[in-house]
């Protein structure tokens, strides 16, 4: 998907950050507000770990105590 929009050029990065916005907007009306300006720390939740990080996985960088390969 990112792709699609660094193939579109300037105009593809403008209707990313529009996507982006529409998400933001949307995610502060389920909670209740207009935008982010109204939410706080109340509003926020650590989001629980999906799985664990992996050789193989973007999160390289998590200081892994040993490798599995």
């Amino acid at each position: 998907m990112s792709t699609d929009f660094a193939a579109a050029g300037a105009p593809g990065v403008v209707r990313l950050f529009g996507i982006l916005e529409d998400a933001m907007r949307i995610c502060a009306s389920l909670l209740g507000s207009t935008g982010c300006p109204e939410l706080d720390k109340s509003d926020m939740r650590p989001a629980r770990r999906v799985a664990q990080p992996h050789v193989q996985t973007a999160f390289l960088h998590l200081n892994l105590t040993y490798e599995t390969y």
